[in-house]
């Protein structure tokens, strides 16, 4: 298995061996899904193998960050929001995030969009482009949330802090 660190943008680094028994060893993996599985605001892993069980890989970082989880309902169109962009702006710069339809082999991960914020505690603002070509906008969001936001409502909904 590989795990990479970003180092700054620069490079990135297998800090695999480093990471835990699980990816210090090899595996036939065959899928790979990611969500907030534990519902503690950062991106877990699920792997499917060839003849052996699946692997749950949670997220036990000791990084303390800010982040947002946005799961989009389409209502012009398909209800997943497939093909939806959605573009986020914080203090410390912007992010895009698409909604796709597939993902790994015999693997599907969950469809909610989550945001790495740092230390950004606000997001500026959140632009959903949605796939029926209709464009919203929702300003001053609070970090550390899931949130709900179904096409042409004109509102969120605060899933869970």
């Amino acid at each position: 298995p590989h795990l990479f660190e970003n180092m700054d943008g620069r490079r990135l680094i297998n800090v695999a061996p480093a990471a835990g028994s699980y990816l210090s060893q090899p595996h036939n993996g065959r899928g790979v899904a990611v969500g907030d599985i534990d519902r503690d605001g950062d991106v877990d892993v699920a792997v499917s193998h060839l003849n052996a069980p699946v692997a749950l890989l949670l997220n036990e970082s000791n990084v303390q960050s800010n982040w947002l989880s946005l799961r989009l309902i389409g209502t012009n169109g398909n209800r997943d929001a497939i093909g939806a962009h959605i573009k986020l702006e914080t203090a410390s710069g912007t992010q895009s995030r698409l909604i796709k339809g597939g993902g790994s082999y015999a693997s599907t991960s969950d469809r909610r969009v989550h945001f790495g914020l740092g230390e950004s505690a606000v997001v500026k603002q959140v632009e959903i482009r949605w796939p029926s070509g209709m464009v919203e906008t929702f300003s001053d969001v609070s970090a550390n949330q899931w949130i709900e936001l179904v096409e042409a409502s004109g509102n969120s909904t605060t899933i869970a802090k």
